[in-house]
């Protein structure tokens, strides 16, 4: 972490206010621990057990499963966030990051598994989903797993629960940070669109940036049959918090995909 005196110096975009605002308050080593617990369970985990992290931005998730002695290879299409997460390798030779994109991404590396967090599957085209999972896939070895989540907001909107004006105020390393977030939700497309402002302040600047995220989901049914079709044979979906079957109180869903 930047010095807290200097940190507001350093954020000029959004992905510096992502990088040293956000992210360090994420559960990611929760998740890592959780992705560890199940690739042991369903990989024959050991030293060169090959795992692809599919959208890895800036490293997060691939450097701390880098420290469960796991091999990994991390593709993001953002040249900035490759670059961010090379440049917290420090000379180290794993993870490996690639910029590419996973939809087209070729390797003659066969994984032992891959993942992806923080709903990664949402922002990709739903037209080029199907490509992406037969990729990911065809980069498997045989019984290969494929670990990923995907926000599922329909419970939310069924229920008169999903939020349309959202505003959040908190502090983090000196730093004063106020976020509005203005979502909408197309059911026809099945598409969940979130406008973020950001404010940042200290007792001597103030910053502010946007950011319009939009991300499409499924009906479990749907992804269930989409993954049947695109190279995997076995699937299964629970609940992304309770990690227990889906119900109508699921925000999230959770996927495991065999090959």
């Amino acid at each position: 972490m930047l010095n807290k005196t200097k940190l507001i110096d350093e954020i000029n975009n959004i992905d510096d206010v992502q990088e040293h605002i956000l992210s360090p308050q994420l559960n990611t080593q929760q998740q890592c621990d959780y992705l560890h617990h199940l690739f042991s369970k369903f990989v024959n985990s050991k030293p060169t057990t090959k795992l692809l992290d599919v959208g890895c931005g800036y490293g997060r998730h691939a450097l701390i499963l880098s420290e469960f002695n796991y091999d990994i290879t991390g593709v993001d299409l953002s040249e900035s966030a490759i670059s961010r997460a090379v440049s917290k390798l420090e000379g180290r030779a794993n993870p490996t990051f690639i910029v590419d994109n996973i939809a087209s991404f070729k390797s003659d590396t066969q994984f032992d598994g891959a993942y992806a967090h923080n709903s990664v599957l949402c922002y990709v085209d739903p037209e080029l989903v199907p490509t992406v999972l037969q990729n990911i896939s065809d980069h498997l070895k045989p019984k290969g797993i494929f670990i990923f989540d995907y926000y599922y907001p329909i419970n939310l909107l069924a229920q008169g629960d999903y939020l349309h004006d959202i505003e959040h105020a908190s502090s983090f390393e000196g730093i004063d940070l106020s976020i509005q977030i203005k979502n909408s939700i197309d059911t026809q497309i099945q598409q969940h669109t979130s406008d973020i402002h950001y404010v940042l302040k200290t007792q001597d600047q103030e910053k502010s940036f946007t950011l319009k995220d939009a991300l499409h989901y499924w009906e479990p049914e749907e992804m269930h049959e989409m993954l049947l079709n695109n190279g995997f044979s076995r699937v299964l979906l629970v609940d992304r918090e309770t990690k227990q079957a889906i119900s109508p109180t699921t925000k999230g869903i959770l996927v495991l995909a065999e090959k």
